[in-house]
C-alpha cells in the first residue's frame, strides 16, 4: 500500500471501531478528529489522500467538512460512515457543498471488514486487476470464459452451471465490492428466489467447491467472502491483510 495520509472525523466509540480496519488496510498516518473545530482545522493543515466522515454528526457538522475538503486543491475521495443514505442520494443531499469529488456511502451498521475492502479498493484499485476481453474475464489468476461457462484458477477447471457463471461474472466484474443478495439474485437468477429461499447460498458454495476456494481467510487465495444478511463479495489477494481482525470473526460466516 502506498504511503497516504487519511483524515477520520468521527466520535471516539466509532474511531475505536474504524481504527483496527484502517491499519489493517495499510494506512501509516491517520489523523483523527472528534469535533468540528479540530476536524475544520485539520481539513485545512493537511492533504488527506482519504478522508472518512461519521454521519452521526450533523448534517451542518457534516456540510462543513465536506465543503473544505471539497474546495481543497487534492479533492481526496471521501466515504460517509453510517449513513442511511446511498452514495448517489448522499450526493444530492450534501449537494450544496460539494464541489466534484469521489464519495462513497459505508452504511450502518459499519463491517471493519467492508470497510477495509473499500479503503483498498479506493487507495489500490490495480490490486484487483480486473478486466474483460472476448468473452473472457479476469481477476487476478482467476478467469471466467463466459463462452464456454469454464473458471478456471491456477491449475484447476471448473465447469459451470449458467448461474454458477453468472454469479461468478457478476462478483468477478464488482471485485472488492459488496454485491447485495438482492442483486445476485435479480442478475443471476431471473428475480425468482424469495427473499428467504437459500438456493443463492447453496449456488455460491457450489462455486467455493468447484474452484477450490478458501471458506475462511487464507493468504494467497481470492475469495467469496459471505456478509451476513447482506450479500457477497469477492475479495483479492491483498485481502488477506485483513485478516489482522480475528475479533470480528463472527460477522463473517
Amino acid at each position: 500500500m502506498k504511503s497516504i495520509e487519511v483524515l477520520a472525523v468521527a466520535h471516539k466509540d466509532l474511531l475505536g471501531e474504524i481504527t483496527p480496519a484502517i491499519a489493517a488496510a495499510g494506512i501509516t498516518t491517520l489523523h483523527l478528529a472528534t469535533g468540528i473545530d479540530s476536524a475544520l482545522h485539520k481539513s485545512t493543515t493537511i492533504q488527506p489522500g482519504l478522508a472518512l466522515i461519521d454521519t452521526s454528526f450533523s448534517a451542518d457538522t457534516v456540510g462543513q467538512v465536506l465543503h473544505v475538503l471539497s474546495q481543497a486543491s487534492s479533492r481526496c475521495p471521501i466515504m460517509l460512515l453510517g449513513t442511511p443514505h446511498t452514495a448517489a442520494d448522499a450526493a444530492r443531499y450534501y449537494g450544496r457543498y460539494l464541489r466534484t469529488t469521489q464519495l462513497r456511502a459505508v452504511p450502518a451498521p459499519i463491517d471493519a471488514h467492508y470497510l477495509g475492502l473499500q479503503i483498498i479498493q479506493i487507495l489500490e484499485p490495480g490490486l484487483y486487476g480486473r478486466r474483460q476481453i472476448a468473452g473472457m474475464l479476469e481477476c487476478g489468476d482467476l478467469r471466467l470464459d463466459m463462452d464456454a461457462s469454464v473458471a478456471m484458477l491456477e491449475d484447476r477447471t471448473a465447469y459451470l452451471t449458467a448461474a454458477e457463471m453468472n454469479l461468478l461474472g457478476m462478483l468477478m466484474r464488482q471485485s472488492g465490492n459488496l454485491v447485495s443478495r438482492e442483486q445476485l439474485r435479480a442478475g443471476s437468477l431471473a428475480g425468482d428466489a424469495a427473499p428467504k429461499d437459500r438456493s443463492l447460498d447453496t449456488h455460491m458454495s457450489n462455486l467455493r467447491r468447484k474452484l477450490g476456494l478458501p471458506s475462511g481467510r487464507h493468504a494467497g487465495k481470492p475469495q467469496i467472502r459471505s456478509f451476513r444478511g447482506r450479500g457477497y463479495a469477492l475479495v483479492g489477494y491483498c485481502m488477506a491483510m485483513l485478516g489482522m481482525l480475528p475479533t470480528l470473526a463472527s460477522a463473517i460466516e
